[in-house]
């Protein structure tokens, strides 16, 4: 995969996690909902990417699966090999935006309960100590 259409992925899955687009439903299935914000420049502009919603299921082959078309073009040249074979797996499996934000809002929401975790045993450890 080329690195400026990687880092527009991760440009696109970022304001799909910023803009809370990114929805759990339970048993390894997300959703990402249209992207639609107002633009900083134009206060009446309303900015839309994705006007569909996409489901992303957890997927033992490709780690996660999507039905838009970036993921099966992703998925086509994996398939037929045509990457180099010293990356890691992890970056040459198939991925799109959808399935990029589904993992940056896993990994927030992860180092989100250790914050909070880390908090309460500090507030914990407050409370001990000054008893």
């Amino acid at each position: 995969m080329r690195p400026d259409f990687t880092f527009s992925q991760i440009k696109k899955a970022e304001k799909f996690v910023k803009h809370e687009c990114i929805e759990y439903k339970g048993m390894g299935i997300w959703v990402c909902k249209p992207l639609k914000y107002v633009s900083k420049r134009d206060i009446f502009k309303v900015i839309e990417y994705n006007h569909t919603t996409y489901t992303i299921k957890s997927d033992g082959n490709y780690g996660f699966n999507c039905g838009c078309d970036g993921f099966l073009q992703s998925k086509k040249i994996y398939e037929t090999g045509a990457y180099d074979p010293l990356l890691p797996k992890e970056q040459v499996l198939p991925k799109c935006s959808h399935i990029r934000a589904v993992i940056l809002f896993e990994q927030l929401k992860r180092k989100d309960v250790q914050l909070r975790r880390e908090s309460n045993q500090g507030m914990l450890a407050f409370c001990v100590s000054t008893v």
